[in-house]
């Protein structure tokens, strides 16, 4: 029992470990993108910072 249970949340972990690292990557992909694309208009919230 324990450890099957073990087994079963390491994999659920593994999922979502992998599929948290392609979030992540997409996020910083954008963010990249928007950062270097400064000469198109910046987003409101950017200005408001400034």
């Amino acid at each position: 029992m324990i450890t099957t249970s073990v087994i079963v949340v390491v994999i659920i972990v593994a999922i979502w470990f992998l599929f948290g690292l392609r979030d992540i990557v997409r996020f910083l992909t954008r963010r990249t993108r928007t950062y270097h694309n400064d000469d198109l208009p910046a987003p409101p919230h950017d200005e408001e910072v400034r």
